[in-house]
């Protein structure tokens, strides 16, 4: 996975932590199991990143402001997976991050003025999950 780190807001109070969720992650390149990655929602933005310090090698830091997302999605895999699926507009790939607590993350994006879809999206397994990101 290719990390995308953007400028951070220094002020204190986009600095807070508002939200922060354990789970698995999913990109073109990685596919980290539950308990993996981590998600961060700040008044500035969203982190995606490893939730363990011996795997930042791996899972490098994906970030995004609010208004740099088009849409947030919940999706489900017919293994039984669920998460959120983050669109960039920047035209970069979408990424995954797995969890069952999909709702409270689009109430944090939403708050924020984020386009969210609460209609499950089943993603097909088969032919390649990669593929559809």
């Amino acid at each position: 996975m290719t990390g995308r780190k953007i400028t951070v807001p220094s002020s204190a109070s986009e600095s807070v932590l508002e939200l922060s969720i354990l789970g698995g992650l999913r990109s073109k390149s990685v596919n980290a199991s539950y308990g993996l990655a981590r998600l961060d929602c700040f008044g500035w933005g969203i982190r995606l990143r490893s939730s363990a310090r011996w795997l930042r090698w791996l899972l490098p830091t994906w970030e995004a402001r609010y208004d740099e997302l088009v849409k947030a999605q919940l999706i489900t895999v017919p293994i039984g997976n669920r998460g959120v699926r983050f669109q960039p507009a920047d035209g970069t790939s979408p990424i995954i991050f797995w969890t069952f607590k999909g709702s409270s993350i689009l109430d944090q994006l939403e708050a924020h003025g984020v386009t969210v879809n609460r209609n499950v999206t089943r993603l097909r397994q088969t032919g390649g999950l990669r593929q559809q990101l």
